[in-house]
């Protein structure tokens, strides 16, 4: 009996010890199946969080595309504006600085006229005054010469 009551207090000490081995083990499968659930669930809420994110990201993304897409179309519609307005005052100053040329011109052409009339008036009136005092200074060498051409006609017939 001894041996039997040995053998059960051996089988209990061996149940009880793998009761409290199995137990413990339970105990820490229990506290990493824990572990990995917290792990798991701050793991999904960070995977929302970053689905949130990436969603407000795509959105900010696509509405500054629109923003550059209708920058971009606004500065293109500017552009063309401005080269037709360039074109335009391009015409336009062509146009005036070939009035001006014309205008200049005119009346560059107009007071060169006039002066020339006046050079012309003037140098009528210096001819005239100039042929009288040739006239003036020849009068006396003509009266000489007709002179000597009669006392030459004399002596021609006196002999």
């Amino acid at each position: 009996m001894d041996l039997l009551i040995a053998g059960s207090i051996a089988a209990l000490i061996a149940a009880a010890l793998t009761w409290i081995f199995t137990r413990s083990g339970q105990v820490i499968l229990r506290e990493r199946l824990r572990a990995r659930e917290e792990d798991f669930a701050r793991q999904s809420s960070e995977l929302e969080r970053n689905r949130a994110e990436f969603r407000l990201l795509q959105e900010r993304a696509s509405s500054l595309q629109a923003e550059l897409a209708a920058t971009n179309a606004a500065a293109e519609a500017r552009l063309a504006e401005l080269r037709g307005s360039h074109d335009r005052l391009k015409a336009e100053f062509a146009e005036l600085s070939a009035a001006a040329l014309r205008t200049n011109r005119d009346d560059f052409l107009n007071q060169a006229q006039q002066a020339f009339a006046q050079l012309r008036e003037s140098s009528a009136g210096d001819l005239t005054t100039r042929q009288a005092a040739i006239v003036a200074l020849v009068q006396p060498l003509k009266e000489s010469l007709a002179r000597v051409d009669e006392k030459v006609a004399d002596l021609e017939r006196a002999r």
